[in-house]
């Protein structure tokens, strides 16, 4: 699911600016690839509901992701405008 977030937020932002959504894809790249070492660095949802899941800013978007014993599962790649609780409760159900 989280692809399917990162292509649509690229594939939009290119209709302005094919630039800016190339820029966006490789930062969130960076930042999913830096969790492998520091996988703990961003700050826990608010929702008690959702405690368990993580989110790191990349410019205006939202990733969430949780740690696991032996992986990181990107959940959800949202618009920081967006419900977050709304967006990660509705995958939560289907996370592997």
């Amino acid at each position: 699911m989280a692809v399917e977030d990162l292509e649509a937020a690229v594939e939009f932002i290119a209709r302005d600016s094919p630039a800016y959504a190339s820029g966006l894809a490789q930062k969130v790249c960076a930042a999913v690839d830096s969790l492998a070492e520091f996988s703990n660095r961003g700050r826990k949802l608010q929702d008690p509901q959702l405690s368990e899941f993580r989110e790191i800013y990349v410019g205006s978007y939202r990733l969430i992701y949780r740690v696991e014993l032996h992986r990181v599962l990107i959940v959800a790649i949202v618009h920081g405008s967006r419900d977050v609780s709304r967006a990660v409760s509705s995958r939560k159900k289907r996370t592997p």
